[in-house]
């Protein structure tokens, strides 16, 4: 009888050993899961771009224009400061689309982010930022929903 105990010993010392083997694989699947989902959603975060972005005080402002079709505009400030300028545009005419992107494509300042043919959208980036050049967030902000009253508003 004692070494038929001996066995069962050792068997459930193998079971034990290989229920913890089993575990570890789980959490590891689970835990890679988890990273790659992470990434997949920072990546659509990064993908929706302009179109669902919003506004942040002091760092963020993002416009819509009441005139335009649906012309987003997100200005980013670096030390309340303009850094960059993005602008989404959709159109409803393909011939205009295929105007206003070949236009971007010859203007040096400009730098076309993405297009998409079945929206009939373009985003781009602006490199020369005009007279807005050196403005802060206030300034922006005055100069645009402001003075400029209804012709944009703001997205929050």
């Amino acid at each position: 009888m004692g070494k038929h105990s001996e066995e069962k010993q050792k068997n459930k010392i193998n079971l034990k050993k290989e229920l913890i083997a089993v575990l570890v694989i789980i959490l590891f699947v689970f835990g890679i899961n988890l990273v790659l989902s992470h990434r997949n959603v920072e990546e659509q975060q990064k993908n929706t771009g302009i179109k669902t972005s919003k506004t942040i005080e002091g760092e963020k402002l993002v416009i819509k224009s009441t005139s335009e079709y649906n012309r987003i505009i997100e200005y980013n400030f670096e030390n309340n400061v303009l850094k960059t300028v993005k602008m989404y545009e959709q159109f409803e005419d393909k011939d205009k689309f295929e105007e206003k992107k070949n236009n971007y494509e010859k203007v040096d300042n400009i730098e076309i982010i993405n297009t998409n043919e079945k929206e009939l959208s373009i985003e781009i980036e602006k490199k020369d930022f005009g007279s807005d050049t050196g403005m802060s967030y206030e300034q922006i902000y005055d100069k645009y929903l402001v003075q400029i009253i209804g012709a944009y508003q703001i997205i929050q």
